[in-house]
């Protein structure tokens, strides 16, 4: 899914939400500029990229 920064800031709740089941990509200006993914898929992305990264990182917060 592809949202504007303005829809994902006045919808944020939503589209986090839904970024439990679908990565959203957003954009600024037109073009891709972040995504919006589970914190799963995030840890997922992670561990595949560095074989030796923790199962978990702490919270930030």
């Amino acid at each position: 899914m592809q949202v504007t920064a303005a829809e994902a800031e006045s919808r944020f709740d939503h589209f986090c939400f839904q970024a439990k089941s679908e990565p959203i990509i957003v954009e600024k200006d037109g073009r891709p500029d972040v995504v919006m993914l589970s914190y799963e898929e995030y840890l997922a992305l992670i561990s595949s990229a560095e074989p030796d990264a923790p199962d978990s990182y702490p919270s930030q917060g």
